[in-house]
């Protein structure tokens, strides 16, 4: 499979890691509808495809619905991010790589996005594709040069974002350089997007990921990375075969909790399945603090939601390292942050979650008092 002989491997002694089912509670049988209650209030949303590799080789013809789709959803649902999963072709043929080099790049200037392989990706093939000097402007590194383990940062209000992607096995050099670029953003929330990392059951892949040139599987990626860090907020992955998104938390040594999603429609594109196509795209959508996520599954060949066990919301920790009533974000509370909260009283700006200065969860005079004291202990 891609370029990788698979090979025995001896799992690490690691302690069993806890984690916890994010609750879900379906209320009908319905295995496709047509419409849903609007997620609420969001201000913004993050686009995840999942693995395309069946939709790609055996409707390939279908396969531009899914890019038709978040393209014309950018500016009404507030797309900031499509983050892909791997396994983007079956059998790393050619015309796969064509087909997908062709939909994804008319994302090129209208969305930021990321590129991950799977392990029915060929290393060659990927890098020849989806080659680094194309994507050097938009990202902030890589680890050697190519596509297979980089980071960018998206800006969204006064919340930061690194999405970083990890190959499919990456090996101790790539998890200790991810360690590096980790520890040097700690005032960023941290994505981790990779193929393989949690299976079907919410538990960490264990065992086969092996490969012959040095690899870790998803409890060597935990242990050796993912919990190290407090500002690692979720993990998104692909590779194991579920029907239904799965998502747990889990907390990392720093007490964050780190929420980790599998989202792979494989099973409903393979050839077998009576309801293929589906072209499914996970729709993540946020507050205006990141802290809130809802959850929808849509296919945009059926033009339908797949399942309400699969349209959810959870909680998210958020790393935001900005002063409370340091509405502007400059690092300093004066005479402009209290401008601001009282024009935000009147109802002339926009309410946001920065001018609740008190933290009590909504915004008030008391909030104006608050900043006011603030900007005369440091005037």
């Amino acid at each position: 499979i891609g370029n990788r002989i698979e090979t025995p491997k001896t799992p690490e002694a690691y302690e069993e890691v806890e984690y916890t089912e994010i609750v879900r509670t379906p209320t009908t049988g319905e295995r496709w509808f047509d419409t849903k209650e609007p997620p609420a209030d969001y201000d913004y949303s993050f686009a995840v495809v999942g693995d395309t590799q069946y939709i790609n080789m055996h409707a390939p013809e279908q396969f531009p619905k899914i890019y038709d789709w978040i393209l014309d959803n950018v500016d009404d649902k507030k797309i900031k991010l499509v983050a892909g999963l791997g396994d983007i072709t079956e059998g790393d043929y050619v015309e796969q790589w064509e087909l997908a080099q062709a939909q994804m790049t008319r994302m090129d200037g209208v969305v930021p996005y990321s590129v991950v392989r799977g392990n029915h990706d060929a290393a060659k093939s990927f890098n020849k594709y989806f080659p680094y000097e194309n994507y050097v402007d938009r990202l902030k590194g890589s680890f050697d040069g190519t596509m297979l383990n980089t980071y960018q940062e998206i800006v969204i209000g006064r919340i930061k974002y690194l999405v970083m992607v990890i190959d499919y096995g990456a090996d101790d050099d790539v998890l200790e350089w991810a360690n590096g670029v980790v520890a040097a953003h700690p005032d960023h929330n941290v994505i981790v997007t990779t193929h393989g990392y949690i299976d079907k059951d919410g538990s960490l892949i264990v065992d086969g990921m092996a490969t012959s040139d040095g690899y870790n599987d998803g409890d060597d990626m935990w242990h050796k990375f993912i919990k190290k860090h407090a500002n690692i907020t979720m993990v998104l992955c692909g590779h194991e075969l579920s029907e239904n998104i799965v998502a747990v938390q889990s907390k990392g040594e720093n007490g964050n909790t780190v929420t980790q999603m599998l989202i792979n429609p494989q099973s409903l594109d393979h050839l077998n399945s009576t309801e293929r196509p589906t072209g499914m795209v996970c729709m993540l959508y946020f507050s205006d603090n990141g802290k809130k996520v809802e959850v929808e599954y849509y296919s945009t060949v059926k033009q339908q939601y797949f399942k309400d066990v699969n349209q959810f919301d959870f909680e998210v920790d958020v790393v935001d390292n900005n002063l409370a009533g340091d509405i502007d974000g400059d690092g300093f509370i004066g005479a402009k942050d209290i401008a601001d909260v009282r024009k935000c009283l009147l109802g002339t700006v926009n309410k946001a979650y920065y001018y609740d200065v008190t933290g009590e969860g909504d915004i008030n005079i008391l909030d104006l008092i608050r900043v006011k004291k603030y900007a005369a202990k440091v005037s």
